[in-house]
């Protein structure tokens, strides 16, 4: 049995087509592991998000307790999950529709490898 020699439509894969279906490969993984970045990155700011949100939802019920008029503008910090948050509250005499009522403007701050961050919650409190 001899061997014989393929024809033109037989001639299987060139290097020319194997170089071009890597390249195309590599753009492709190339994508999906900057897809897992930023995926990351807004995990992160999410999961850093909730605890702002919980820090500053805290520190409004704190304040909502003692009730209007029994406290100050005020700052503090607390570190959760290793990040550190400053939390600052300002004081305000509510509108007149509201009497007796303090208007507090909470802001909770972070820093983390993407910046800075600020989120606020101002809110009434009785």
């Amino acid at each position: 049995m001899a061997l014989r020699t393929p024809t033109a439509g037989e001639a299987g894969f060139t290097l020319i087509e194997s170089m071009v279906a890597m390249t195309i490969l590599l753009v492709g993984l190339l994508a999906l592991a900057m897809l897992q970045n930023t995926a990351f990155r807004a995990n992160s700011l999410a999961r850093n998000r909730s605890a702002a949100t919980v820090i500053a939802s805290e520190r409004i019920e704190r304040l909502n307790r003692l009730g209007a008029g029994n406290f100050t503008a005020g700052t503090a910090s607390r570190t959760v999950d290793g990040r550190q948050f400053t939390e600052s509250w300002t004081i305000a005499t509510a509108p007149s529709v509201t009497s007796g009522a303090q208007t507090v403007d909470m802001q909770v701050q972070w820093s983390d490898q993407w910046g800075n961050h600020t989120i606020r919650f101002p809110t009434v409190v009785r």
